[in-house]
C-alpha cells in the first residue's frame, strides 16, 4: 500500500478563517498537515479527531492552497463533505466541524451521531 493516495476532489474543505490557522501552523514548522477523523466513543457515538502530523499509511490526501489535509479511509463515511471551521470567540478557539452527515451531536461540538445505516459498516 503507498503512503497516500491523493484526492482531486477535497473530502472536507476548510473555511477562509480555518485555513489562514493551518498555515499559520505550517509556517511555524508545528505541521505539515492537518489530519481528521473520526473514532467511535464520545456521548453521541463518534468523536472527531484532528491532528497536526505527516499522513499515516494509507491516508488519502489532498491539498486546498498550500494546506495538505489527510484523512483514514474508514473515516471518508464520516466526513465527506463536511467543513472544517476555526472558532476564535470568548468562550472558546480552536477548529470545528460542519458536518453534514451528523442528525445530532453533543452540546460541545466534540461528538455526533449519524442516521442508522450511514458510513461503514463496522464500528471503527
Amino acid at each position: 500500500m503507498s503512503l497516500k493516495t491523493k484526492q482531486t476532489e477535497p473530502l472536507v474543505v476548510l473555511t477562509e478563517q480555518a485555513h489562514q490557522k493551518a498555515l499559520e501552523f505550517i509556517d511555524s514548522g508545528i505541521a505539515d498537515a492537518i489530519r481528521m477523523g473520526v473514532r467511535g466513543g464520545g456521548c453521541s457515538g463518534f468523536t472527531y479527531q484532528l491532528t497536526l502530523e505527516h499522513p499515516h499509511e494509507g491516508d488519502v490526501t489532498w491539498e486546498q492552497e498550500g494546506v495538505t489535509l489527510a484523512l483514514p479511509q474508514e473515516s471518508i463515511p464520516y466526513l465527506k463533505g463536511s467543513t472544517l471551521i476555526w472558532k476564535d470567540d470568548l468562550m472558546e478557539s480552536g477548529f470545528h466541524f460542519e458536518n453534514p452527515n451528523a442528525v445530532s451531536s453533543c452540546g460541545c461540538g466534540s461528538s455526533f451521531v449519524i442516521r442508522e445505516g450511514d458510513g461503514c459498516e463496522s464500528a471503527l
